[in-house]
């Protein structure tokens, strides 16, 4: 799994330093050895560390991965996460393939408990998107003009008045939803998904695209089998968190002024 080209390797021990779980050592000439792939994260901090380009990830060297390039700075970030809102009102535009594999491939990035990178990503787009309306629509109207309606909690009679109204109070009109499904198995399966499609929304604000974070898909996809299996899950995975995206048919202006949160510094 990570092995070291001792021609490169300068024994600056910048890898034994940064190794989490203690399977890099030194052998007897000073150069790194790898001790112990059952204990290994594969977080590829050793890999990102070494200045000389000495460390091979998986057959990997150096060469194949990117440098690091220049970060955004402070304001450009601050204005980023400050503005950006939740989308209820989509263009009818299709979002390109290119734009999608670039979310896709950015979030094998994204922070993961125990480097678990089980994740699953379900990119729903264009005609599958209305499937997925149809049908949840129709399941929740089955629901409305059942007994069960009774048993619902006042605060959602408005939305059911809505969704008999033929509005589409679930998926928005949304072109694409993203699901992220976790291992159930996963150490950390509550925050890994939220994770995720936190960084998923900041990128996709980044390339003009507007998202919302969706509740109500999440717990229909949690509560309605015949939901989950047009995802194509095996029974191992389960739905984590939904967020609808598209190109926004509004132009926010400014910021807002929300209150802020209690905060102490100890």
């Amino acid at each position: 799994m990570i092995s070291f080209d001792k021609e490169k390797c300068i024994k600056c021990q910048l890898c034994v330093n940064d190794c989490g779980t203690g399977v890099i050592s030194l052998d007897e000439e000073g150069y790194p050895k790898f001790t112990g792939e059952k204990a290994c994260l594969k977080c590829q901090h050793c890999f990102a560390a070494c200045p000389a380009g000495a460390v091979i990830f998986n057959g990997n060297s150096a060469d194949d991965a990117p440098s690091i390039g220049n970060y955004p700075d402070t304001a450009q970030l601050e204005n980023l996460m400050k503005s950006r809102r939740s989308v209820r009102k989509y263009l009818n535009k299709e979002i390109p393939w290119d734009v999608l594999k670039r979310l896709s491939d950015t979030l094998a990035y994204s922070p993961t408990g125990c480097n678990d990178h089980r994740l699953k990503l379900i990119f729903v787009t264009g005609k599958k998107t209305d499937e997925f309306r149809r049908k949840t629509n129709n399941i929740l109207l089955k629901i409305l003009h059942s007994p069960l309606a009774l048993l619902m909690p006042k605060r959602y009679k408005r939305f059911f008045k809505r969704i008999d109204d033929g509005e589409d109070v679930i998926y928005r009109g949304a072109p694409a939803f993203i699901v992220v499904a976790v291992h159930k198995n996963s150490p950390c399966k509550a925050e890994d998904p939220i994770i995720a499609l936190t960084w998923f929304e900041l990128l996709a604000n980044s390339m003009g695209l507007g998202c919302c974070w969706c509740g109500f898909a999440q717990r229909a996809f949690q509560k309605f089998s015949s939901l989950r299996n047009m995802l194509e899950l095996d029974k191992n995975y389960k739905v984590g968190s939904v967020i609808l995206f598209g190109y926004p048919n509004i132009q926010y202006h400014r910021q807002t002024l929300p209150e802020k949160f209690e905060t102490s510094i100890l």
